[in-house]
C-alpha cells in the first residue's frame, strides 16, 4: 500500500479516536482486537524501527469493524478506492442542487463536517423527509 494511502487511514483513525475515544487510544485498541501500541504504529504511520506500517486487509476489517462501518467505506474514506465516475458525476449532480449559499459553506469548510453528518444519518436510517421537517418545526418556533 503507498504512504500516501496509509498517512489518509491516519487521519481517519486519528478523527475518530478524537470523535469518539476523547483522543484515547487505548479503548479503541480493544474495542479493534488489537493492541495499543499497534494501533499506536498505525496512526503515526511509522514503526519504532522507522520503517512505514502498511496494515493487512485484516487489520483493515478489524478497524472498519470497530468504527461502525463497512469496510469498503473505511478503503474509501482512507483513498485506498477510486471513486467509481458514476458516483463523481451523481455527485456533481446533487451539489448543483444545492442553494447557492449552502454550496458555499461546504467550499469554504471542504464539506467535512457534513459529509460525516449526511454518513452518521444513513447509518441510523433517518428519513430525510422526516429531518427536513423537524428542521423546518425549530425554525417556526419563537
Amino acid at each position: 500500500m503507498p504512504l500516501r494511502n496509509t498517512e489518509l487511514l491516519s487521519e481517519v483513525l486519528q478523527k475518530h479516536v478524537e470523535d469518539h475515544f476523547d483522543g484515547k487510544l487505548l479503548p479503541f485498541a480493544r474495542k479493534c482486537g488489537m493492541s495499543r501500541s499497534y494501533l499506536s504504529e498505525i496512526i503515526h504511520v511509522r514503526r519504532a524501527n522507522g520503517t512505514v506500517v502498511e496494515p493487512t486487509m485484516e487489520t483493515l476489517l478489524k478497524l472498519s469493524q470497530a468504527m461502525g462501518m463497512s469496510l469498503e467505506e473505511l478503503l474509501g474514506r482512507a483513498g485506498y478506492l477510486e471513486p467509481q465516475a458514476e458516483d463523481v458525476w451523481r455527485l456533481r449532480d446533487m451539489l448543483r442542487q444545492l442553494p447557492g449559499p449552502v454550496r458555499e459553506l461546504m467550499r469554504k469548510d471542504d464539506g467535512d463536517r457534513y459529509i460525516v453528518l449526511a454518513e452518521e444519518l444513513r447509518r441510523e436510517q433517518v428519513d430525510p423527509e422526516a429531518l427536513i421537517a423537524f428542521v423546518r418545526s425549530l425554525k417556526r418556533q419563537p
